[in-house]
């Protein structure tokens, strides 16, 4: 019965739209509503929104732990109305994801081959990119240069998973 009820909070969360890409579930995107920016930092908690509402083995917990700092983190993203005060909040918010990144590999010895590792991986992989994203919307000059240039070089290779902590790892760096 319990279990009926989640699966029909999952459906109906899932089926809610993004209406004019600045609100999500009753989340408002302060800065330039509507934009790109706003897009991928929506679709980027929907997607951890997503993951955090399936139920993993408690092997897991730390994980999903990161990926609720990481949706806090970007609440707090939303919220701000100044492109100055972005930044820095978005490189806290990837530093999340890329730690229940970790977490998740620690767990599954580096291989997303298993059903539990691979739902959780493509959930991480989605909101980062997503979140790289809308990254590059807000970065400017040489920062926004580099940190692109890292999203057309890492190419999206969803299965390797080496690659995809090196990419996360840079853009990371990059934001410094």
């Amino acid at each position: 019965m319990i279990q009926m009820l989640y699966l029909q909070l999952f459906a109906v969360l899932v089926a809610l739209p993004f209406s004019d890409g600045a609100v999500l579930n009753g989340l408002k995107c302060e800065y330039e509503p509507g934009s790109q920016f706003c897009r991928h930092l929506l679709a980027a908690y929907r997607q951890n929104r997503d993951t955090l509402l399936r139920k993993f083995p408690e092997k897991f917990d730390y994980a999903m732990y990161k990926l609720r700092n990481a949706n806090g983190g970007i609440h707090m993203v939303l919220s701000e109305t100044e492109k100055s005060g972005l930044l820095w909040r978005l490189r806290l918010v990837l530093n999340s994801e890329n730690n229940a990144l970790v977490a998740v590999l620690k767990e599954c010895n580096n291989s997303v081959i298993e059903s539990t590792c691979s739902t959780i991986f493509q959930g991480i992989f989605s909101a980062s990119e997503d979140l790289v994203e809308a990254i590059i919307e807000v970065a400017e000059g040489e920062k926004k240069d580099r940190i692109n240039g890292l999203f057309q070089a890492f190419g999206r290779e969803q299965n390797n998973t080496g690659k995809f902590q090196e990419f996360l790892n840079n853009t990371l760096k990059a934001l410094e």
